[in-house]
């Protein structure tokens, strides 16, 4: 049995006891925990989408109580679990895709009501709104009805935030991804020397993820040569910036038009361990690695996906990496482990901690919160302030670059 799969083999009287134990807990002490009304007072508009919650953070939690791997699976998942739900009690009389808002609501009140982990305890509440996410993407795009800020709703995203309430009334506690540590950064660097493809790749992975405050594994098999813009900063250094400011949501998952994001992230040139030094080997070996194009004898670099399968062996006759093996989108999900283990870190951590090491750096460097933002992209201030902040100063400086 998955996650979520609890409320299917349910009797009807077994589901209105979940949801009757949801309603008593009516606005408590516990509505003042910031870790509750976060996630559910960022309540997005049609212009807005879902940009104003740290949805990819979300979906990292859920992932870790489910099998979803990606937030189209996620999608799927979830809007077909709605679907059983439904069929199980037909009594409701709510379809997914021909009832009326009013009784998509009054389905979705007892859907939330029941939902439970596979051990029967409430979901965290970024998990809640994460669900809600997938059933908002689904309704939005085939319907156009938003669930989340429409009135008819009400009574449904009342009752999910009541799961939220049962979370910490029963002891629930939310945890952060964290920085970090200074000894293990330490490590990295002197793991990262560049001296073979696979470093080299992991470097510039890790550069590209740390310096633009973004891991979406979509995201990053999408790039190319072209996405790195190379500039001059005022004091002569060189920066690299990304020319795609495109919001992942926005884009993919409801088919609208490319927006501009506020993300002002940028490589900075530096004397230690330079990323824009790491960035430019890995560019020159990639290039050495394609084949001249047939046609026309030039390079058709640009048109191959930016990270590529490094060489483990033969590497010494100057091809580094596979041309026609780009990183695939679930190959990136193993990079950051690989990295791990590789360094002899002293726990696994992933992408999202490395955003955490960034929003650290730059607080310590003493930056504003909406400088913060403008360098990880985030839409809300709240969302920054999800990072645990108890690390001690971190030694490299990082620039926020203001247009």
């Amino acid at each position: 049995m998955t996650a979520g799969e609890i409320s299917h083999h349910l009797e009807w009287a077994d589901v209105e006891k979940l949801v009757d134990e949801q309603l008593r807990l009516q606005a408590t002490s516990v509505d003042d925990n910031e870790e509750l009304n976060r996630p559910f007072d960022s309540i997005p508009d049609l212009n807005d989408d879902l940009a104003s919650i740290d949805l990819d953070a979300s979906i990292r939690a859920l992932e870790q109580e489910t099998d979803v791997k990606s937030p189209k699976k996620h999608e799927a998942q979830y809007v077909a679990k709605f679907r059983d739900f439904l069929a199980k009690y037909p009594h409701l009389r709510v379809d997914l895709d021909t009832s009326q808002p009013e009784e998509l609501s009054v389905g979705l009140r007892y859907f939330y009501g029941t939902l439970r982990k596979t051990d029967g305890q409430p979901y965290a509440p970024s998990s809640l709104v994460c669900i809600r996410a997938a059933l908002f993407r689904y309704l939005m795009k085939n319907r156009g009805i938003n669930i989340i800020s429409d009135g008819r709703f009400y009574s449904a995203n009342q009752m999910l935030k009541a799961g939220g309430r049962l979370f910490f009334a029963r002891g629930g506690r939310v945890d952060h991804f964290q920085a970090m540590e200074p000894s293990d950064l330490q490590k990295l660097g002197d793991y990262f020397e560049r001296s073979t493809p696979t470093r080299l790749l992991l470097e510039t992975y890790y550069n590209v993820v740390f310096y633009f405050g973004t891991r979406g594994r979509e995201w990053l098999r999408d790039l190319r040569v072209d996405s790195f813009e190379f500039d001059k900063a005022p004091d002569g250094r060189e920066i690299v910036r990304l020319r795609e400011k495109r919001v992942k949501n926005v884009a993919r998952d409801l088919g609208r038009a490319a927006s501009d994001n506020v993300k002002e992230a940028v490589m900075t040139e530096s004397p230690v361990k330079c990323p824009v030094e790491c960035l430019r080997l890995y560019l020159l070996k990639r290039s050495a690695s394609i084949p001249s194009s047939s046609s026309c004898g030039e390079k058709a670099s640009d048109d191959v996906a930016f990270f590529l399968k490094p060489k483990v062996s033969g590497f010494e006759k100057g091809t580094w990496f596979s041309p026609k093996q780009p990183i695939g989108v679930n190959g990136f999900a193993e990079l950051f482990p690989r990295i791990c283990v590789a360094a002899s870190l002293s726990r696994r951590y992933t992408a999202h901690c490395v955003r955490s090491t960034v929003i650290k750096e730059l607080s310590v460097a003493g930056h504003s919160v909406s400088d913060i933002c403008k360098v990880t992209g985030h839409k809300a201030t709240a969302s920054v302030g999800t990072f645990d902040s108890g690390h001690a100063a971190l030694a490299r400086c990082r620039t926020c670059a203001r247009r």
